[in-house]
């Protein structure tokens, strides 16, 4: 009897390892099932896509700006991603992007890349874009298309 008074007197304060364990097993499973259904939706994952395109090439843009030195985005022909290098530089691409790695982005294209001037997204040391520019991406028959404003040195998603 005093045994067993004892032990439930030292268990009344927390939980056992494998109780946690549980507890941290069911949490991952249902996040993993959340996270899968809410990218699923073609509409959150093309948002998404465009809005981190739109973040990169603002991010080229001031990364030209701080290194005063012209940057270009280069797509890639199979429409599967970009990367973007300071110009005549050979050293590693600044951004890489390539949708088929990334799991959440896997059905995500370019679709159609339109620049005004030199069939060449670029910016400035001053990180102004040397012309207007569309980049549409799609996912599933959706698409959404970022806008480069060369006058306001501008990057945005259309229709947002």
């Amino acid at each position: 009897m005093a045994f067993s008074s004892a032990l439930r007197a030292s268990r009344s304060g927390g939980f056992t390892i494998l109780e946690l364990a549980a507890v941290l097993v069911m949490v991952t499973l249902v996040s993993t099932l959340a996270i899968r259904a809410w990218f699923g939706r073609s509409d959150v994952t093309l948002q998404n896509a465009a809005e981190l395109l739109a973040s990169d090439l603002r991010e080229v843009q001031a990364i030209a700006t701080l290194r005063h030195a012209p940057h270009e985005v280069v797509f890639h022909a199979d429409g599967s991603g970009y990367f973007a290098h300071e110009m005549g530089q050979v050293e590693a691409a600044a951004h890489d992007r390539h949708y088929p790695r990334d799991a959440v982005f896997e059905d995500v294209r370019v679709t159609r890349v339109r620049v005004a001037k030199g069939g060449r997204l670029v910016f400035d040391a001053l990180g102004r874009p040397a012309s207007d520019a569309s980049i549409t991406v799609s996912h599933r028959g959706v698409a959404l298309t970022v806008l480069v404003e060369a006058a306001l040195a501008r990057v945005s998603v259309e229709g947002r």
